[in-house]
Order: C-alpha cells, then sequence, then structure tokens
C-alpha cells in the first residue's frame, strides 16, 4: 500500500523491508532450503523492490492517460525529439539541480525506468495490457537491493553490473567478447 508515497532510495532501507518477505517464504517447509530467488519463482512473486517500481510505473502510467486527478504538466516535462534524431518519441526529462530529497520522490525517481521502457509498452491501449506488457521488460538493472545478489561482494558486484549494463546495453552495441566477460564476471560473482 501508497508505495508512491513512501518507497525507501537507501539500499540499507531497501534490504530491510526485503527482509520481511525473505524471512517469511523461509519458514515454507518445503521451500526452506531453497535460495530467495528460487523460492520467489516457485510462489510466482517479486521482489518487494521490483514491485514498487512496477507500481510506479503503473502509476506514471495512469497520470499520462488521464486516469487519474493529477495533471501531468504539473509534475512531468515531456522533451519532443525533432525528426531528424534517431530516437523520435518524445521522453521525460529529468530535472537538474535538484535536492536528493526532490530526486526520490513519486515524480522524479523512476524517470529512467519509464524512459527505458519500449514505446509499445508506453503506449498500451489500456491500464491491463499495459500492466501485462510490463510483466515482459526486464528492469532489474533499476533495481538497488541486494535480493538478487548471493555473494559476499553484493555491493561491488551489483555497483560493477549495473555500470556495465548501463555501458554496454545502452549505449554501445555487445560483442561476442563483451558479453563472454560480463557473463563470466555475473557466473563468477553469483557462484562465491
Amino acid at each position: 500500500y501508497n508505495s508512491n508515497v513512501w518507497n525507501p532510495s537507501h539500499k540499507y532501507l531497501i534490504d530491510k523491508i526485503e527482509r520481511v518477505q525473505r524471512q517469511f517464504t523461509k519458514r515454507i517447509p518445503s521451500l526452506s532450503n531453497l535460495s530467495y530467488l528460487e523460492r520467489l519463482r516457485i510462489l510466482r512473486l517479486e521482489s518487494l523492490e521490483a514491485r514498487r517500481l512496477h507500481f510506479d510505473l503503473i502509476h506514471y502510467f495512469k497520470i499520462f492517460n488521464n486516469l487519474t486527478s493529477t495533471n501531468q504538466s504539473d509534475y512531468f516535462t515531456f522533451h519532443h525529439p525533432s525528426s531528424i534524431t534517431r530516437k523520435t518519441e518524445p521522453f521525460l526529462i529529468k530535472p537538474l539541480n535538484k535536492p536528493n530529497y526532490l530526486l526520490t520522490s513519486f515524480f522524479y525517481r523512476s524517470i529512467d525506468c519509464w524512459n527505458y521502457l519500449p514505446v509499445s509498452v508506453k503506449q498500451s491501449a489500456s491500464l491491463r495490457v499495459f500492466k501485462t506488457k510490463l510483466l515482459t521488460v526486464d528492469l532489474s538493472h533499476f533495481l538497488i537491493g541486494s535480493a538478487f545478489l548471493t555473494s559476499k561482494f553484493s555491493i561491488f558486484s551489483c555497483f560493477i553490473v549495473r555500470a556495465l549494463r548501463q555501458r554496454y546495453f545502452m549505449v554501445y552495441p555487445m560483442t561476442s567478447c563483451d558479453q563472454h566477460f560480463l557473463y563470466s564476471y555475473i557466473y563468477i560473482c553469483e557462484y562465491m
């Protein structure tokens, strides 16, 4: 409830909240010997952090499609690139020079994630269709909690993997050598 109003932005708070679901799923006798990710998969649950991110994006969709009383022009600014650029669809502008407490508020914290969504998802015909399509998009590189990292190097590996994903998946095309390096690094971090 009310994840749009209160959503922690510090890793230690995200992990503290996630620990509740982690401990609860561990109490299920038939699943107690499995890892947290395996328990979530079997129970068809997602991490609490991922759920909060989905709720933010769903509320963004409602605002942009006038399904709420919130006026989008009061809080969001769209940039409409010219037709001669590679990316011609409009995207949200994240304001600069804002204090951290404002950047972690609902209206700013998920802008990068919204811009990352494919146009086909953002332009869904209905809320139900949007929710269904949203589940097909991998948003894991927007999550900062350690729910998906099980190694003793979780903070370091989270930083490295996020940096590699941002560099290679969003900016540069991946070569086979780059893919091999990235997947080898992820494998080493997960199983050490």
